[in-house]
């Protein structure tokens, strides 16, 4: 964690100031699909329970928890830590710079793998208001009731929660296709209990093939677990708006090995700028 992060508790929840995390742009870039504001605040269901956080000028505030819980699971979810050690960017690559201007303040997200496999899986091919009607309906079906205020939500199902579930009864959630997908997934799970924890421990290259051994998983999609729920830094999901990007912009030389341990950081930035940046950028 940077030296210049501060942390100060109070009644209700905690400050965290020196921080340039913006929560709009990182719940809102694709990354995930729980995260929701509302009246200027922001909940999401995290670890089976309702979080509520609020943007400050310099930094965040969390509801409902203590320093204990910041330092223990806080700091990396939203990935507060050496802040110093940012993406730069490249003085050549004109498009990339203004790409980190825009998309300034994204955090990539460290998010429990279980619930990333499968929320992915229902990413394929798919809308992000779609994706997220869908996880809902899931949650809803299968996952434990959360009472926050006066509003009733539903913990991301477990896999012990799903182990039971048939194939039929996942026609439910209306994913169409994906729900034999994530029906492979589970059976995955239930013959190779440490299914996660190899993929977890494997270098990239093999978690990846671990990981697409998965019905539905391929190669975006792989990268976006990894990316998201693994830690891979270096990988660099590439969807239609990323080769967009690539044919337009940057044509066939285009190498993202060159970003290093920042290619994921850098594809958010060329992701979120190419999806909701001003005007019409690749016409």
């Amino acid at each position: 964690m940077s030296n210049n992060i501060k942390i100060k508790e109070y009644k209700n929840g905690v400050e965290i100031k020196n921080t340039d995390i913006s929560l709009e742009k990182t719940f809102t870039c694709g990354q995930c699909f729980r995260w929701h504001e509302k009246d200027g605040k922001w909940f999401g269901i995290v670890n089976g329970s309702c979080e509520c956080l609020t943007q400050l000028d310099n930094g965040i505030y969390i509801e409902n928890t203590d320093i204990c819980k910041v330092n223990d699971f806080w700091l990396n979810y939203l990935d507060i830590n050496d802040e110093d050690d940012s993406f730069q960017g490249d003085p050549n690559d004109v498009f990339l710079n203004r790409a980190i201007m825009y998309g300034k303040g994204i955090h990539i997200l460290n998010q429990d793998p279980f619930e990333t496999i499968v929320s992915f899986i229902i990413s394929s091919n798919n809308n992000i208001k779609r994706i997220e009607k869908i996880i809902e309906k899931l949650c809803s079906l299968y996952g434990k009731e959360i009472r926050y205020a006066d509003t009733v939500f539903y913990s991301f199902p477990t896999f012990e929660e799903l182990s039971g579930v048939k194939l039929e009864d996942l026609a439910l959630i209306k994913a169409g296709f994906r729900d034999r997908y994530i029906f492979d997934f589970i059976q995955v799970m239930k013959s190779e209990p440490e299914f996660i924890s190899h993929v977890s421990s494997a270098e990239t290259g093999l978690a990846k093939k671990e990981l697409m051994r998965v019905k539905g998983i391929g190669d975006k999609v792989s990268d976006c677990i990894l990316l998201f729920a693994f830690g891979r830094r270096e990988v660099f999901p590439k969807d239609v708006w990323i080769k967009k990007v690539i044919d337009k912009i940057y044509g066939s030389d285009f190498d993202e090995k060159k970003f290093g341990n920042h290619a994921g950081i850098a594809q958010q930035y060329i992701y979120y700028y190419a999806r909701l940046g001003e005007g019409d950028i690749l016409s």
